[in-house]
């Protein structure tokens, strides 16, 4: 079992070189990408970052009804409630869901995004199906609405209390949603689009995701398919500069009004 160790980067290209280099020694179907801009913070969800309980399904509740009269919203189905959860989470409602990109590109983005002095960016890598065959033994990445929704909708907000496992039966087998796992969502925002959006949700366990994932990788001794790769503080703001260059500026990884405002007033000058 590998743990989580690092290598740290300098440049763009040696950014590349060190995620294909691990993707390659994974030889695994997918990897997912998250940039964090401090290495020093945990790969915990926002709801969980509270000291006490924050109440989820009470916040998730008056963010539906009141959102669908919003235009924000008014593709989303009424009923469709991980689409609700992953829009909520996506502006900025705290959640037990992590975002995650299938795009390394993206995840380098995040990691420079918002760079103040003493930031010591970090890129993590994933293997989403690693982790969900560790917790729930069961190789693939899940999709809601799909023929595993009885079993996934035991993470939805009003099926999870945190600290306190909820033991449930699926396919005459007995499980709990103690465990993270990985979800693909619907593409039903333009976000999630643009940032090729995946993610991973909490369960009851609010530890972080690198410390859960290795107990459960170390159970079984099996991979465990977490890692991460830092930049080099120094070199940050020079890397974020060029990867404006190369296009990858606000507008195009939110693609709204906001965002294509802040990036016309960089690119033009007026800061």
């Amino acid at each position: 079992m590998s743990d989580h160790a690092t290598q740290t980067v300098s440049s763009i290209p040696d950014y590349f070189a060190a995620i294909i280099e691990i993707a390659e020694s994974w030889n695994a179907r997918r990897v997912w990408y998250r940039g964090m801009r401090r290495k020093d913070w945990a790969l915990r969800p926002s709801a969980y970052r509270f000291e006490h309980a924050f109440d989820e399904e009470s916040a998730m509740n008056v963010f539906w009804a009141r959102g669908r009269s919003l235009r924000d919203f008014q593709d989303l189905e009424s009923q469709r409630d991980w689409d609700w959860y992953f829009a909520a989470r996506h502006h900025g409602l705290p959640t037990r869901l992590l975002d995650w990109s299938e795009t390394p590109i993206v995840g380098l983005y995040f990691g420079l995004a918002g760079l103040e002095e003493g930031d010591a960016p970090r890129i993590w890598l994933l293997d989403p199906n690693a982790l969900n065959e560790a917790a729930y033994d069961d190789d693939c990445v899940y999709v809601p609405d799909s023929d595993r929704t009885r079993f996934v909708n035991r993470w939805l907000p009003k099926e999870v209390e945190r600290g306190k496992p909820t033991e449930f039966v699926h396919d005459e087998k007995s499980f709990d949603n103690r465990s993270p796992i990985a979800l693909y969502p619907a593409h039903t925002n333009g976000r999630i689009i643009a940032q090729n959006g995946t993610f991973t949700v909490h369960g009851a366990d609010d530890r972080p995701l690198e410390t859960q994932l290795g107990e459960l990788a170390g159970r079984d001794e099996g991979p465990m398919r977490l890692t991460a790769v830092d930049l080099d503080p120094q070199a940050a703001p020079t890397m974020k500069r060029q990867l404006a260059q190369l296009g990858l500026t606000p507008y195009a990884v939110f693609p709204d009004g906001v965002h294509l405002a802040q990036h016309l007033t960089e690119y033009y000058g007026a800061s």
